[in-house]
């Protein structure tokens, strides 16, 4: 990638940054199984689609530690919180994320997403896609045209502009 100056960056729209092959998990699909397609893929979160194919919401590492939390799991309860206040997803090594997919093998992932979805459209600046991931305390936005799914812009995505 060459180097994009300032203005260049501000001319940049969502659909010039995103990724447009999405990786969904299923809201039947256990929390374990879910799980596990994070780590495979090396993804903090991926969108919830139902049996329509429509987007239901978010499931992420945060989900998982707070279903481990709920679950009463004491010893690491401190953990999960102290990890979740500080943005701890982009922390993690593979072998602390295995950590946390043990269990939920019952519960499905409809019950342990996020169910708010944040989406901006492919004509949104890097500017908008900034202020939507700080207003919202997002990892990943969505990208959208005319309601329908088309990419994902993520945090890491925005550092890579800014790195160039």
């Amino acid at each position: 990638m060459k180097k994009q100056s300032v203005q260049d960056i501000r001319r940049l729209r969502a659909r010039d940054i995103m990724i447009p092959s999405v990786l969904t998990v299923r809201d039947n699909m256990s929390v374990q199984d879910a799980a596990h397609f994070l780590i495979e893929h090396e993804i903090s979160g991926a969108p919830v689609v139902d049996g329509y194919d429509n987007t239901v919401g978010v499931f992420s590492l945060t989900d998982i530690a707070r279903e481990k939390a709920e679950q009463g799991e004491t010893a690491s309860n401190r953990f999960f919180r102290n990890f979740y206040a500080e943005g701890w997803e982009d922390e993690l090594e593979p072998e602390e994320m295995e950590q946390l997919a043990m269990g939920g093998e019952s519960r499905l992932v409809r019950d342990a997403m996020t169910p708010a979805i944040y989406t901006v459209s492919e004509q949104a600046s890097v500017s908008e896609i900034a202020a939507a991931m700080i207003e919202g305390r997002v990892h990943r936005l969505f990208v959208t045209d005319e309601d329908c799914l088309t990419g994902i812009v993520t945090t890491l995505d925005i550092l890579k502009l800014l790195r160039e």
